[in-house]
């Protein structure tokens, strides 16, 4: 696992987790690599892999005063399930507003994100709230396909935003910041009978 040169991550096995609290860690930090793919019916696993690795390595000093970053050159990240296509019968996205959070944090250059073929069973547990943290982490994102929860999309933007002014008033704010993103995959977004082209144009006119 100690690859200094490996540009390219393609894997279809569980998370190596046990790597993280073991003497086979790598001991050679993952600077290199600028893509991962991952295929997995266990998303979180990788998810807190990723993370803690980055954690660990990230106040790492081989060269003196000079620090080296996990994953600090990865831009394009893809984690779907092994077969790769869309939902059948149910939404299969296992992920959270919480693990969207957990990835942006950890992976704030990320510039092309692809977790999945999105699907109309509006029932995945992201939400606005997701778009809006990869918004203000991932400020170089550009291409994004993700699930999104539509159910109550008007709520939930109007939620964000009164949580945003609440946290500018009390000096914690990101604010002013927005991403170049010119592409984002949805697919079909089943929106409730009452909600109205001008709920709508209200929302998202204060999204960046």
């Amino acid at each position: 696992m100690s690859l200094p040169n490996l540009a390219v991550w393609r894997a279809a096995q569980p998370a190596p987790t046990e790597l993280v609290s073991s003497p086979l860690t790598p001991a050679v930090p993952f600077t290199q690599i600028s893509y991962l793919s991952l295929h997995t019916t266990t998303p979180l696993n990788w998810l807190s892999f990723i993370s803690a690795l980055a954690g660990e390595k990230s106040h790492s000093l081989p060269v003196p005063h000079i620090p080296t970053f996990t994953f600090d050159n990865l831009t394009n990240f893809q984690m779907d399930v092994p077969s790769g296509e869309a939902c059948l019968y149910s939404c299969t996205f296992l992920l959270t507003d919480s693990d969207i959070s957990l990835l942006a944090t950890t992976l704030p250059r990320l510039e092309w994100v692809y977790l999945g073929v999105p699907c109309f069973f509006n029932t995945c547990q992201t939400t606005f709230r997701s778009l809006h943290t990869l918004s203000t982490q991932c400020l170089r994102l550009q291409d994004l396909c993700i699930h999104i929860n539509a159910a109550t999309l008007v709520q939930d933007i109007g939620s964000v935003f009164r949580e945003e002014t609440q946290g500018a008033r009390l000096g914690s704010c990101v604010g002013g910041r927005s991403f170049p993103l010119n592409f984002w995959c949805a697919h079909c977004i089943p929106l409730e009978a009452n909600v109205g082209v001008g709920d709508l144009e209200r929302g998202f006119s204060r999204f960046p």
